[in-house]
């Protein structure tokens, strides 16, 4: 796995689709676009600044039964900008 560490001076932006499945997150040299389910969480985690890491779980550690423990990230993509800020792909 991939492991990235990006500095909140270069955040840009963080956008939450309505639905909560899907989180990107702009950096001045990357973006992170996370998929999971209940990503309010790490959205309002990111855009206060108190986010130190992001990674995929598995579901099962993120219910106790019907009780709710937190997001489920199932996908992470990071892809680099270029200068413009646009996604190199």
């Amino acid at each position: 796995r991939q492991r990235l560490a990006l500095p909140y001076a270069l955040l840009l932006r963080a956008e939450l689709s309505e639905d909560e499945t899907n989180c990107l997150i702009t950096f001045a040299t990357h973006e992170v676009s996370v998929r999971g389910g209940h990503l309010r969480y790490v959205y309002l985690a990111v855009s206060q600044g108190q986010a130190t890491q992001i990674s995929i779980g598995d579901s099962a550690s993120f219910t106790d039964g019907d009780r709710f423990l937190g997001p489920l990230v199932t996908d992470i993509r990071i892809e680099p900008t270029d200068e413009a800020g646009r996604t190199r792909r």
